[in-house]
Formats: structure tokens, sequence, C-alpha cells
């Protein structure tokens, strides 16, 4: 991952954000329970939630044959920014595990062989991950996903038709995974993820979700130091 000074690629290690470590142990424990999981991650600013949850989705279809994974941002500009993460992951992949890739755009990237002619022999993952917008409505329509990435949700003007659009996409089963990760938004079009996460936190009946909350305390970066006499 790229750090935040700027002008260094380090390892992704989850072992030195306590924030993301409580976001992995919450999605692997569904895993292990469920054979699934349906994570809402409720956040403070910058704790690593958007990081990890396309480092999980391209995890997945990276190392795996025949997946489909979407990320959906809020806006274009975020949508760049996740791109560029998804291919820092690629670029950075130890040679051994690091897959072919036939395109690379800002749509997303297809995990498989470039050329066609070498196809048949010398085949590659067919997978894909899609990025897209929030405006994009239709985004998982006509497909199944077997992960997506949902950032930054309370700020969609039409979270209702996305849920329609993808939720259904994602099967409850195959170790699917579907995270929604967003910081406090006071949105006037909507309070949908503001009231999901409250009845999933309620445990009004049953729902395959699960809902963590890391705020500003858990990240390293959030605090300073005390001058003498203050």
């Amino acid at each position: 991952i790229r750090t935040k000074e700027g002008g260094d690629v380090i390892p992704f290690d989850v072992r030195k954000r306590v924030s993301q470590q409580l976001y992995l142990a919450s999605t692997f424990k569904q895993l292990e329970d469920d054979g699934f999981a349906r994570q809402i991650w409720f956040k403070s600013r910058q704790p690593g939630g958007t990081t990890l949850a396309s480092g999980l989705v391209f995890h997945k279809c990276a190392l795996n044959k025949n997946t489909n994974a979407l990320i959906v941002a809020h806006d274009k500009d975020t949508a760049k920014e996740i791109f560029v993460m998804q291919q820092t992951f690629h670029r950075h992949m130890d040679a051994a595990f690091r897959p072919m890739v036939k395109h690379d755009t800002l749509e997303g990237i297809v995990f498989d062989n470039p050329d066609s002619k070498d196809a048949l022999t010398t085949s590659g993952l067919n997978s894909r991950i899609f990025i897209a917008t929030a405006k994009n409505i239709h985004a998982g329509v006509g497909r199944t996903l077997h992960a997506a990435h949902l950032s930054e949700v309370a700020r969609y003007d039409k979270p209702e038709e996305l849920q329609s659009a993808i939720f259904d996409a994602v099967p409850m089963k195959y170790r699917s995974l579907l995270i929604m990760e967003s910081a406090a938004f006071y949105n006037p079009m909507t309070s949908w993820f503001k009231t999901m996460c409250e009845d999933v936190r309620k445990g009004k009946g049953y729902t395959p979700w699960r809902f963590t909350f890391v705020g500003a305390q858990y990240d390293p970066d959030a605090s300073l130091p005390l001058h003498e006499g203050e």
C-alpha cells in the first residue's frame, strides 16, 4: 500500500492497525460461522477500512479462478483512488502469485491471459473486479458476484436502488463477501444507512449483517503528544 506521507509503498500489514484487526476478526468469524460475510463497518476518518475492504476483494479475485467482484465508490474521484489501490496491490505482488492482466482500466481489472492466441494453452484466472460509482445503480445486475465492497455508503444518494441491484447478486454462500463501510455523514437525501446500522445493532429479528464500529481511539495517527504544561 502507499503510505499517507506519499513517496513510499510498504507491505499491507494489519498487525500495525487495531482498527483493521477488529474489522478482519468480525469478517473471519462470520465466514467461519455462516459460510459467508455481510459486514457493516462504521468508522472514524481514515482507520483503514476502505483499504482493508479493497484488499479483501483483491485477494479473493487475484488468487481464485472465475471470480467476480464489484467495488462501488460514492464519486468518481474516490473510484479512481480505489482503482489505483487495486493497481498497487497487483504490481507489488510476489511474481510467483501475480496473475496475468487482460484489461486494466478505470472501470476495473480483468485477470486473464492478454494473448488470445495463447489463451487455450495458458489460461488466466478469468476473474474480474468491476469499479463503479453509486450513480451507476444497475452496477450488479446481470452477473453473480462473489464479493462486493460499497465504500462511504452514507454519502450515496439512492442506496435503496443499489441494495436491490447488488445485495441479491451476492449469494449468502460460497464464502462470499459483502462489505459496506462508511464514516458518519449527514445525508439530506436519505437516512437509509443510519437506519440499517441502528436496526442491525438493536438485533431486530434475523439479519445476516454484522456491525462493527471503530472509533478514532484506535487510530495511531489521530492523536498528538501533549506539550509540557498541557
